[in-house]
């Protein structure tokens, strides 16, 4: 029988990461010869391209041939390579020492997009952790004849960012743009045509006098961190917003008294706490946030993804489906009662985690909050749904001449016009985030 499974987190289903594990021995070191782990990690990929995928395998650590089949290997290479075309070239290998392990980050070209593999070794030469996401490979900074971008270093981990200045603009407002959930680059890069929603905003708003801040988020640059057992939202988002806020109020090329923060899905659930943790932002921008519960969320895409499984499945996969949503229950049930030492993984997520993500929620901070509020939904955003989430908004606002609310017609979770597709493949044509968004993003901006 061939088993499907639904998909058990899609909230922002921005850059993929797909299998990873951690282990090897104890007697660790740090004297690696760096050469010949950056070849072995080309072998690696080369492998994976010509479809090798037992090659692969059997260089795991103990730890991650227990987690990792080959079969699911496959399975999960070939599900993320399929729709960026034809493999075309190697375009750049680079390692460092990361906690005793040894990282390489291989960037690959396909016709379509470029990926970027992460193989983390450990001191037997082993594969001790294996991610992959697709990657746009830039040329650098763009110069137009209405803006510059300057590169930008953000937080105690030199995250690369850009700082898109407008030209002809003195000390205009600058806007930071927090990434929804997952391992995202700076420009929110997602799908196989590697849409790029936070570059079209940035461009668009400097033509329109409005600077922004854009970076990579940590576990992207260093997807070795997203080891451990300690990750929070804290060290997954915040902390690294909070850093960003931090270098653009002492930076004399904008308004420091005009200091907006933008977060999109996640980022946007956590727009409110990081207002109210930063004195310095003048307004926030929600694009597909939500008040509610993250583990509330999935299970509404869990189940809805499970009806549209339904038809095509036979007996048995529909009782394995009705296990996977019982699970699924039990686990966001779990998310909402935990307390803070708690253990487990709920989701594949670490407790600590949700914990953390629990405490941030917005709903906690906006009695706290007296700047004004941009909220923005798409009708046919399958991720944050408008009949909940945006109407949770719209009751809390409501009378309250302090936010904003526009919910646009046709539009999806990228605010980019939706192909009517219910899926994460709505996102692999090329697309654009709509530009009456980003007007009343500069108007509202402007205005502020």
């Amino acid at each position: 029988m061939k088993t499907k499974m639904i998909l058990l987190t899609i909230f922002m289903a921005g850059s993929i990461l797909t299998f990873t594990g951690c282990g090897g021995d104890d007697d660790y070191t740090t004297d690696y010869d760096e050469a010949t782990l950056q070849a072995q990690a080309e072998d690696i990929v080369d492998a994976l391209i010509t479809g090798d995928y037992t090659a692969v395998a059997d260089q795991f650590s103990a730890e991650v041939k227990a987690q990792l089949s080959v079969e699911v290997l496959q399975a999960n290479w070939e599900s993320v390579v399929a729709p960026i075309g034809a493999y075309i070239d190697l375009y750049q290998t680079s390692g460092e020492v990361e906690d005793d392990y040894y990282v390489v980050q291989v960037v690959s070209r396909f016709e379509l997009n470029g990926l970027l593999t992460t193989i983390t070794f450990n001191s037997s030469g082993e594969i001790a952790g294996l991610w992959i996401n697709y990657k746009t490979i830039e040329e650098g900074p763009i110069e137009t004849d209405a803006y510059s971008e300057i590169e930008f270093s953000v937080g105690e981990y030199d995250l690369p960012g850009l700082l898109t200045l407008p030209k002809g603009v003195e000390s205009p407002p600058v806007v930071l743009l927090i990434q929804g959930s997952g391992s995202t680059d700076k420009n929110e890069t997602i799908g196989a045509a590697s849409n790029t929603p936070f570059a079209d905003i940035a461009h668009t708003l400097a033509e329109q006098g409005i600077a922004t801040l854009r970076y990579d988020k940590r576990y992207f640059s260093h997807p070795e961190l997203a080891e451990s057992g300690a990750v929070t939202v804290e060290a997954e988002v915040l902390d690294d917003a909070y850093a960003a806020i931090a270098q653009l109020t002492a930076d004399d090329r904008i308004d420091n008294s005009r200091i907006f923060v933008l977060g999109h899905s996640l980022g946007g659930m956590l727009a409110p706490k990081i207002a109210a943790d930063n004195s310095d932002v003048a307004g926030i921008i929600i694009l597909a946030g939500s008040l509610r519960n993250l583990a509330e969320i999935i299970m509404d895409q869990n189940n809805e993804a499970a009806e549209t499984l339904r038809p095509t499945l036979s007996d048995d996969e529909i009782t394995l489906l009705e296990s996977q949503l019982a699970q699924a229950q039990t686990d966001a049930a779990a998310v909402l009662a935990l307390t803070k030492d708690d253990g487990g993984t709920y989701f594949g997520i670490p407790a600590a985690y949700w914990y953390s993500l629990n405490q941030a929620g917005g709903m906690n901070y906006l009695d706290q909050l007296t700047l004004p509020v941009l909220i923005l939904q798409g009708s046919e955003d399958f991720q944050v749904y408008p009949d909940k989430d945006f109407v949770l908004w719209q009751n809390y606002y409501e009378g309250n001449d302090q936010a904003t609310l526009v919910l646009y017609d046709g539009l999806n979770h990228l605010f980019m016009q939706s192909s009517g597709l219910r899926t994460t493949a709505d996102y692999d044509t090329p697309n654009q985030v709509r530009q009456d968004v980003i007007d009343d993003i500069g108007e509202w901006v402007n205005t502020h």
